[in-house]
């Protein structure tokens, strides 16, 4: 695949998703999002189900060819058509492996926001850690990052792990949010607590522990969201001085 035949495709997903877009959704989603991207205005799972679609097609597509198609998608500063290439790339993802970092990485600093951070973070280099946990020094590197999104994404890349059960996810995510506890950024506050929430519903004392630990550094918003599945008795523990 060239790049002629990708940027076609990409219209052909455009033109698609613009047909079926809502009235007012455009500038909703852009204003909500905070973006300076274009926006069509179809609703994720719209989005969704385009890119569902290609992949049953085109399940044998080879790693360049893909390389080529969703580096068009993400050049065409679409939102929609942005989501559409994470989307293939998640669905391909294990095509994927330790030695793509540095892309996700970049495409984690030009997403500049959550709707996409988070996705390339949770699922593209989730499924990258899961199959590699030897890029755990490379998520530590990413922790210290000057940039939040990357710090936010060294976190949510052990999401799944952590929700699942896997100590050591837990425990690399611990150490990264230790660092990270006093920060003052929504967003770092926010996926701390999000992680231990979800780590919670299997395993509450991993997160009863965290959170005693660092009570007294963490933000509300943090103790909110990451005890809000632990027993009233933790719950009360927590809150004690």
């Amino acid at each position: 695949m060239n790049k002629k035949e990708a940027a076609a495709i990409a219209a052909a997903f455009e033109s698609s998703l613009a047909s079926q877009a809502k009235p007012g959704r455009a500038e909703f989603e852009k204003k909500y999002l905070k973006s300076d991207l274009r926006f069509l205005g179809a609703t994720m799972p719209v989005v969704r189900a385009e890119c569902k679609g290609f992949y049953r097609e085109n399940r044998l597509i080879s790693r360049a060819d893909l390389d080529v198609l969703t580096d068009v998608l993400w050049q065409t500063r679409c939102h929609e058509l942005r989501s559409i290439g994470i989307c293939l790339m998640v669905h391909f993802s294990q095509l994927y492996s330790h030695r793509d970092l540095p892309m996700v990485k970049q495409l984690v600093t030009e997403a500049g926001g959550w709707a996409h951070v988070d996705w390339l973070a949770t699922d593209l280099l989730g499924s990258i850690y899961t199959r590699s946990s030897s890029i755990a020094a490379k998520l530590r590197s990413w922790s210290k990052h000057e940039d939040f999104w990357v710090r936010r994404a060294s976190m949510l890349a052990l999401l799944d792990e952590a929700r699942h059960g896997n100590r050591a996810a837990f425990d690399l995510f611990a150490e990264f949010a230790a660092t990270m506890i006093e920060e003052k950024e929504f967003f770092i506050r926010k996926a701390i607590g999000w992680i231990l929430r979800e780590a919670s519903k299997k395993q509450p004392q991993w997160t009863f522990d965290f959170l005693m630990k660092h009570r007294q550094k963490a933000s509300g918003l943090t103790m909110r969201e990451g005890s809000k599945y632990l027993t009233p008795e933790m719950q009360a523990k927590l809150k004690q001085i």
